[in-house]
């Protein structure tokens, strides 16, 4: 089965991230994340490279749409993919520069 272009664009943006990590355990952590359908809100600190406490305050920066359930935070995929290619563009620009 091909894969969506939504799905390939998540693929392209967290390897692209892992690409330029330079430590090897969070390589291989964001290289699993592509595999869970839902991200934790650990997850997320560790995608952005952000404290977890951060993380309430991107959700209200960048309007970040997320669900709650019994307590705990988890992001979908569809609402964290334009924030990843925002920051690689911006990481782009300023390889550029």
């Amino acid at each position: 089965m091909d894969k969506s272009p939504l799905i390939k664009k998540f693929e392209d943006a967290l390897h692209a991230i892992a690409a330029v990590e330079p430590e090897e355990g969070k390589r291989e952590i964001l290289t699993e994340m592509v595999k869970k359908p839902l991200l934790t809100n650990a997850d997320f600190a560790i995608l952005f490279s952000i404290d977890v406490r951060s993380c309430h305050r991107w959700r209200k920066i960048w309007g970040i749409p997320y669900l709650k359930l019994i307590g705990r935070v988890y992001y979908l995929w569809p609402s964290i993919l334009p924030i990843l290619l925002e920051l690689e563009i911006r990481s782009d620009k300023k390889n550029i520069n």
